[in-house]
């Protein structure tokens, strides 16, 4: 069975917009700047071209407000009900608020070396991949099309687990999950073969 779903990524904060350095946000609930409003904004239009049933988001203010924008503009049901932690992204711990180029490649240990390790004050990034495929298998038993409102690296795991084919035991690929990702606000279908969400 495929399911479809809608991504958005939520709109820019000071920590990631395009006037400021792109910082490490984790589980900092940082809210969006202007730039980000706008984003939203700009989402609701791209939302509104499919024909979604329902709005699920992050609880941080970034990804719940950018839904609440699109609830607004678009008529879609959203509701403290359909806001979840099970589409956080990964809680990166000490590396929050650091300059993203700076720590990349000692996150990426913490993925490619010891998944299983937790980032100091944070979560190992198998514990992230857990946490949001749980997330995942319970949002595909939704009825009709559910856009979902998160975060860069939820969709970058979704991705990367794309192209490494869907394998039910979660390998993903590498390259795929350090990819830039899609700019914030960016709307896009994806289509979850939800027999092979990893467990």
């Amino acid at each position: 069975m495929i399911k479809k779903i809608i991504l958005v990524r939520h709109g820019s904060t000071q920590l990631n917009g395009s006037e400021t350095t792109d910082r490490i946000r984790g589980w900092q609930d940082v809210p969006l700047n202007d730039q980000g409003i706008a984003e939203a904004h700009k989402a609701a239009k791209e939302v509104k071209k499919y024909p979604v049933t329902m709005l699920v988001s992050s609880d941080l203010v970034r990804a719940s407000r950018t839904a609440a924008i699109i609830s607004h503009e678009d008529g879609i049901p959203f509701s403290r009900a359909h806001i979840t932690q099970f589409f956080r992204p990964w809680n990166l711990g000490q590396f929050h608020g650091m300059e993203s180029k700076k720590v990349k490649a000692q996150i990426q240990k913490y993925v490619e070396q010891t998944p299983q390790q937790p980032v100091p004050g944070g979560e190992s990034f198998h514990d992230f991949e857990r946490r949001f495929f749980r997330g995942l298998t319970i949002l595909c038993r939704l009825p009709g099309l559910t856009a979902l409102v998160t975060h860069y690296r939820c969709i970058c795991l979704l991705d990367a687990w794309a192209k490494a084919g869907y394998q039910p035991n979660g390998s993903i690929d590498h390259e795929q999950l350090n990819c830039a990702g899609e700019p914030p606000g960016h709307v896009k279908e994806f289509d979850v073969p939800v027999e092979r969400i990893p467990r």
